[in-house]
């Protein structure tokens, strides 16, 4: 029972940890976002998505998952207006459930590298999905999103592959500080 009961308070610390350090992430990331593409809305680098791609890599689905919606809310409320939010949450779930199928069912196939560049598309997919359903009668901003849309897929496509690469590098250290024990 005393075993059980560490190891569950040692799953909940190290998730409320991670989702912590994905909401710190998300905030620097907007930041820096800003400062590099100033007035680019959705314009984001990803850095929040290593903890997610670490996540799938380490932990159980129902926690990612858990970690995921967590991850986009909280940032949602400190940073963005609902709307800003919806079109993350929409993204940040379909790259989700796509990096993490990808990752179960194919990572002999895929590397991690590959896996988070698709990762980076959906969440565009998801993104303009989510703009196609809220804003459907705002035609001048639909219109506006999809002249900005053509240059927001090769940008994700090199923060994906960017992200993939730290996530590939950070493994090694994750792996040797015995945080997530396989």
């Amino acid at each position: 029972m005393k075993v059980t009961v560490m190891r569950n308070t040692r799953k909940l610390v190290l998730i409320s940890v991670l989702i912590s350090l994905s909401v710190v992430l998300g905030i620097i990331d907007k930041y820096i976002s800003s400062f590099i593409l100033p007035g680019a809305i959705s314009a984001r680098l990803g850095l929040a998505n290593i903890v997610i791609m670490l996540g799938i890599i380490y932990l159980n689905f129902k926690d990612v998952l858990l970690i995921a919606i967590l991850k986009s809310v909280l940032i949602g409320f400190i940073l963005g207006r609902f709307d800003v939010f919806i079109y993350g949450f929409s993204g940040t779930m379909l790259s989700f459930f796509g990096m993490w199928m990808l990752y179960k069912f194919t990572k002999d196939w895929f590397s991690l590298i590959g896996i988070s560049l698709i990762g980076a598309i959906l969440h565009i997919i998801g993104q303009v999905t989510a703009v196609h359903w809220l804003l459907i009668s705002d035609i001048g901003y639909f219109s506006l999103y999809f002249i900005v849309n053509p240059f927001l897929i090769p940008a994700s496509m090199i923060t994906g592959v960017m992200i993939g690469i730290l996530t590939k590098s950070l493994i090694r250290y994750v792996d040797n500080s015995g945080i997530f024990k396989r």
